[in-house]
């Protein structure tokens, strides 16, 4: 599981990197959509249900993690809305995966994600204001 989602983010990564020339642009955006997507089921193995001997936890939480914090970076640096969304949701992916716990209280996993999906609601609209108010 650790080697083929390795290999799924390298062969990611190194579409961002061809769509970074100018020959294809839509590779570079593409790259990102499948990166946050196979990263999605890595997030939830850290609640806990399939951490074993198999997989990494080092991988499993830090591939996601630095990729989440690259993305958001890389948005707010380019002021690319969609980018910055794609890595603030795996960021909270992460968050969300680690407190769905089968021993937390349903009140606590909907606190959580709501509290999520306001926080990545509001960072949005206040990204798309700076960006309006650096355009004008």
């Amino acid at each position: 599981m650790t080697t083929s989602y390795l290999i799924n983010i390298a062969v990611c990564v190194g579409m961002m990197l061809v769509g970074r020339s100018r020959l294809l642009p839509l590779w570079s955006f593409m790259g990102r959509v499948l990166a946050v997507l196979d990263s999605i089921p890595v997030c939830w193995m850290w609640g806990g249900m399939s951490f074993d001997a198999v997989t990494n936890p080092l991988v499993c939480i830090g591939v996601p993690l630095a990729l989440a914090v690259a993305l958001v970076v890389w948005g707010l640096r380019k002021l690319e809305v969609a980018t910055f969304d794609l890595g603030a949701f795996l960021l909270l992916n992460l968050i969300v995966g680690r407190f769905f716990l089968p021993t937390w209280s349903f009140l606590a996993k909907a606190g959580v994600l709501a509290g999520c999906g306001l926080a990545l609601g509001g960072a949005t609209v206040a990204l798309l204001i700076w960006k309006k108010r650096r355009a004008a």
